[in-house]
């Protein structure tokens, strides 16, 4: 792990990643504002029956949730290929060389899938067992939070690691046979 003696550019370096990573969901954001106020006008439309403005406000949510889903998934490959381009050339520029950005996610899409996927799944496992310790009275209250606040950092590790080995792959120290089972 990186030492912490420059808190100050570690503080950089994450907000540099959070307003690459706002760019990026703008159109998502756009999109779920416009199917708001769209769901807004269909419910306000006095002239059409009420059956024909739920249909318009359903439609809406439904293509709305559709297309949803698809800036989600594609976010899901974007997102890591972001932070690995900050990381290797340390530039906010760079998180908008979308050229660039594609062709980390085209080369490397199994990779980033089972990083994205990894703490995904493991956050998955982990909310169940703590569910289940949860189920213990007072023990299980009080401990659950604080094991679940615990393992974060250890889940962020362990992402960082992934994505690491992913960007040391497309620098060329790495084989792509070595990514997926260096832990």
């Amino acid at each position: 792990m990186p030492g912490w003696e420059d808190l100050g550019t570690l503080f950089r370096d994450g907000l540099s990643i959070i307003a690459a990573s706002f760019v990026y969901s703008l159109p998502f954001l756009l999109l779920v504002c416009i199917g708001t106020v769209a769901t807004a006008g269909f419910g306000s439309l006095t002239e059409m029956s009420e059956e024909a403005a739920a249909a318009g406000i359903f439609a809406t949510f439904g293509l709305t949730f559709c297309l949803s889903a698809i800036f989600i998934l594609a976010l899901f490959f974007i997102s890591p290929a972001i932070v690995i381009q900050y990381v290797r050339t340390d530039e906010l520029a760079a998180c908008f060389r979308f050229s660039e950005i594609i062709d980390i996610v085209r080369e490397n899409a199994g990779d980033i899938a089972i990083a994205a996927f990894t703490p995904f799944l493991a956050s998955i496992v982990i909310s169940s067992v703590l569910g289940i310790f949860a189920m213990i009275p007072i023990i299980g209250w009080c401990g659950g939070p604080i094991i679940g606040i615990a393992v974060g950092p250890y889940l962020s590790a362990i992402v960082g690691h992934l994505y690491g080995q992913i960007a040391a792959k497309i620098d060329g120290e790495k084989s792509p046979d070595d990514i997926a089972f260096d832990l």
